[in-house]
């Protein structure tokens, strides 16, 4: 609040220099978003930090994936191991993405049942993008817990607005994409098909030389159409869907074929519009179903898959532990040592047999399902006020043997209200807040209060307070993990399935992680030389963390974690002519924290530059700049990049395009966060990956028509 209290008076202090009469707000060209609060509003009334990216830098830049696209964005930190992306805003922990909500067009990606984003498995092409908002800033008070720390926003091409389109890509890496969209419009329906293919390439090596499985891919189509019901009134609709695969190198040691995931997700949604007076209701319901297969088949010693065994570890750990180190346990008690009797008799049976190996199917299969419905009311009650308010709910299930022993589901109930409040010129306030309730952790409240200052129709200042949760998982609130074991060769067990020894439940009562942010900022619009500048002050107090690592040998989750963010972040975008584009972003951030966890994603310095360049109708260049400095849980990244667009002249309006690639990373490595006991069950020689090529070159054709 002293931080707030200073900008204001900063401002009023220099308003009478700056500030004129004489000015009119209105001639402003302003940029406009409408992630922060759900009001379209210019950013230069946004209560914090928004970065844009739109089609023509994803084009101009040469970005060839969403994930690759975050890099753009200050502050965001991302991390490719090969058969997944682990992508965070101000990093923190960097085991999984976490603390990010992801929407497209309206749906939210994130996964409640293991707080996680597919960022392998996004349901849309970068090639049906229009643009992407980022709302660098909790933000539960506009989208509910599970926005902890930001919300990437993916709006895609409207159907009335897309346009026919083929295009294919290959690069020397073995990347490579196909995409088709169709446009067509029947009536007052307009239509949009889209179907893409791709494969990313992951890591070739191990630091010990040995032969590395990973890399990512995709099959999905897409349809969406709009359909003008009348002058006040449409209806959207949206059918998603995408077959991936991840190829997973390990999972555990023994395994004898490659446990890779093949994910099969599909969502849907309906929304429905009406403008009556001075309201604009909307009422929108969503759907996915997500079905992942994760088998693989592995070896170990027959005593690890007795059900005496496993029933003897929920009693005492270390009885097994001693017992697999031939060791005689003891000290424990009545109900132990009758545990130990039983498996002592079942080994005696076995004799020799129990030492010898056999090998087991098993698998981590999930079964994912989520249905909202929310009815929404923006409201202009006069010229300087307005509100949007909405109200829902939400039903979700999670259904796996493995992570659940059966099936689990949760109710949530949400409603929040978000206002723009005007009372003069120089003022712009955002305030406003969301409540939800489920029958995991009750009922949580997320407020924001921001203001900002307009020195002048070009120049603000703005400071904000909010408070934010995530809300834990359900594998973290209710999580029993347990592996069955099928096709037993040779089956020495006495038994038509095994389960492994090793089992694990969450204690549950888990809190919500909680956050409580500061910002100030400036934000200019320096039109005369076209260029956008925005700068971000924070601190970010971060308590009730989930910060320990869970795995099958310590499945504990609590909430012990803290951890403070403070930094400064500047963007902006530069186009003084309209053949040069420019955009830089840099960030530093301090992580300060008694957690090493809460650091296995933490860069001090993050940055990038990129620019085009278009010398006439034919030809055009570009390229970019995109590094993250190393720290004691993390590797520094480089990477470089160029490209060429060529528009044949013998094309009519410049619809076939070729552009040209060529990327380079100095050192094109990747750690896993070092953590103490990380992977006590790896080999560590994988913990460090590379790529043998340095240089990639690729070349994408695209037509439109």
């Amino acid at each position: 609040m002293k931080r707030m209290l200073l900008v204001i008076s900063f401002s009023q202090l220099f308003a009478n220099i700056v500030y004129s009469n004489d000015l009119d707000y209105e001639d402003l060209e302003v940029i406009n978003v409408i992630t922060p609060v759900k009001l379209k509003q210019s950013l230069k009334d946004s209560p914090n930090a928004v970065t844009i990216i739109t089609k023509d830098m994803l084009n101009l830049y040469g970005i060839t994936s969403i994930p690759e696209a975050m890099r753009l964005v200050p502050g965001m930190q991302v991390t490719y191991r090969g058969s997944n992306y682990t992508i965070n805003y101000h990093g923190t922990n960097g085991i999984q993405s976490r603390r990010v909500n992801v929407i497209i067009d309206g749906i939210s990606l994130y996964r409640y049942d293991f707080a996680t984003i597919p960022w392998h498995a996004l349901p849309v092409s970068i090639n049906d993008i229009s643009r992407i908002e980022v709302s660098r800033s909790p933000a539960s008070s506009t989208y509910g817990a599970n926005s902890l720390l930001a919300v990437v926003n993916i709006i895609t091409l409207r159907p009335e607005k897309s346009f026919n389109k083929i295009s294919t890509f290959y690069d020397s890496n073995g990347s490579k994409e196909t995409f088709l969209r169709l446009q067509k419009k029947v009536n007052n329906t307009s239509i949009r098909l889209s179907t893409h293919s791709s494969y990313q390439h992951g890591f070739d090596k191990t630091f010990a030389n040995e032969d590395y499985h990973s890399g990512i891919g995709s099959k999905s189509f897409n349809i969406r159409s709009t359909t003008d019901i009348n002058s006040e009134s449409m209806f959207e609709f949206s059918l998603s869907h995408i077959n991936a695969t991840n190829k997973i190198h390990e999972v555990e040691s023994g395994e004898i074929t490659n446990p890779d995931i093949e994910r099969k997700d599909t969502y849907i949604s309906g929304k429905w519009s009406q403008t009556i007076g001075d309201h604009h209701v909307q009422l929108l319901g969503t759907y996915f179903n997500g079905d992942l297969e994760q088998d693989w088949r592995s070896c170990r010693p027959t005593i690890m898959m007795l059900h005496e065994t496993a029933a003897l570890y929920k009693l005492n750990q270390s009885y097994v532990f001693s017992l697999l180190k031939g060791k005689t346990p003891s000290g424990g008690t009545v109900e132990d040592d009758a545990a130990l009797s039983a498996l002592q008799a079942k080994l005696s049976e076995l004799g020799p047999n129990a030492k010898l190996d056999s090998c087991t199917d098993l698998n981590q299969d999930l079964q994912e399902m989520r249905a909202t419905i929310e009815l929404s009311d923006t409201y202009q009650y006069s010229e300087n006020l307005r509100f949007v308010g909405t109200i829902g709910t939400r039903f979700e299930t999670a259904e796996s043997d493995t992570y659940f022993s059966g099936k689990q589901s949760l109710n949530t109930f949400i409603a929040s209200i978000n206002s723009e409040y005007k009372p003069s010129k120089l003022f712009t306030f955002n305030i406003g807040g969301f409540y939800e309730r489920n029958n995991d952790i009750g009922g949580l409240f997320s407020p924001r209060f921001a203001v900002n200052y307009h020195l002048s129709p070009s120049h603000t200042f703005r400071a904000s307070v909010t408070k934010s949760f995530r809300n834990p998982s359900l594998f973290e609130q209710r999580g029993n993990r347990s592996y069955t074991l099928y096709n037993i060769e040779p089956n020495y067990t006495g038994r038509e399935t095994g389960i492994f020894f090793a089992t694990g439940q969450s204690p549950g009562g888990l809190e919500a992680e909680k956050i409580i942010s500061q910002e100030i900022g400036y934000f200019g619009h320096y039109k005369e030389i076209g260029t956008t500048l925005d700068i971000k002050i924070f601190k970010d107090r971060l308590y009730n963390l989930q910060s320990t690592k869970i795995d099958l040998f310590n499945f504990n989750p609590i909430n012990n974690g803290s951890t403070e963010l403070t930094g400064i972040e500047v963007e902006s975008g530069i186009q003084v002519y309209d053949n040069l584009m420019l955009n830089f972003g840099i960030a530093y951030l301090d992580n300060s924290t008694d957690f090493d966890i809460e650091k296995t994603q933490y860069s001090h310095w993050t940055g990038f530059l990129a620019t085009s360049y278009k010398f006439n109708s034919q030809w055009q260049v570009g390229g970019g700049y995109y590094g993250a400095s190393n720290d004691d849980h993390t590797q520094a990244y480089n990477r470089y990049d160029f490209n060429i667009g060529y528009h044949p002249s013998f094309m009519k309006s410049n619809n076939l395009e070729l552009r040209f690639f060529a990327q380079y990373q100095p050192n094109p490595r990747h750690d896993y966060p070092r953590l103490p006991n990380f992977a006590a069950s790896r080999d560590k020689r994988n913990f460090k990956l590379e790529n043998q090529d340095k240089t990639v070159l690729g070349i994408k054709a695209s037509l439109r028509w």
